[in-house]
C-alpha cells in the first residue's frame, strides 16, 4: 500500500475542491494516492486568529492540524472500503461531513495551548 500525501489547501485554492470554510479533508486513491486538507477550516482558523501564537507556533498547529486530520482521514476512507456503510447517497454526505467537522473540532482543540499540559519548545 502507498502511503498518501498530504496536501494543505488554502482559500485560493477552495473552488478547485468545491469547498468552503466547514471543508474539512478529501482523500483521493489511487496509484498515487493523496489527502487534501483544508487549512483555513472554520475551527483552525477561529484557534489561529484568537491572537497570542508566536510565528513558529502557528506554523506548528498548522502542520499538526494538516497531519492529524490526514491520517484519520485516510482512516476512515480504508475503513469504508472496507466495510460499507448502510448509509446512501445526501443521508451518507452529510454523515461524512459531520464525521470531518467533528475531527476538526478535536484536533483543533488537542493542537490548542488552552489543552497543552506542557510548556512550548522554542
Amino acid at each position: 500500500m502507498k502511503t498518501p500525501e498530504p496536501i494543505p489547501v488554502y482559500r485560493t485554492e477552495w473552488s478547485e475542491h468545491n469547498w468552503d470554510e466547514s471543508s474539512v479533508a478529501s482523500v483521493h486513491t489511487g496509484a498515487e494516492p493523496k489527502i487534501f486538507v483544508n487549512v483555513p477550516n472554520v475551527h483552525l482558523d477561529v484557534l489561529l486568529k484568537r491572537g497570542g501564537y508566536q510565528e513558529t507556533g502557528l506554523s506548528r498547529m498548522k502542520d499538526n492540524f494538516v497531519l492529524y486530520v490526514a491520517f484519520y482521514a485516510w482512516s476512515r476512507e480504508t475503513h469504508l472500503l472496507q466495510a460499507p456503510s448502510a448509509l446512501t447517497g445526501e443521508e451518507f454526505e452529510r454523515y461524512q461531513a459531520e464525521e470531518l467537522d467533528r475531527l476538526a473540532q478535536t484536533v483543533t482543540y488537542s493542537i490548542s495551548s488552552s489543552a497543552r499540559t506542557a510548556p512550548e519548545e522554542s
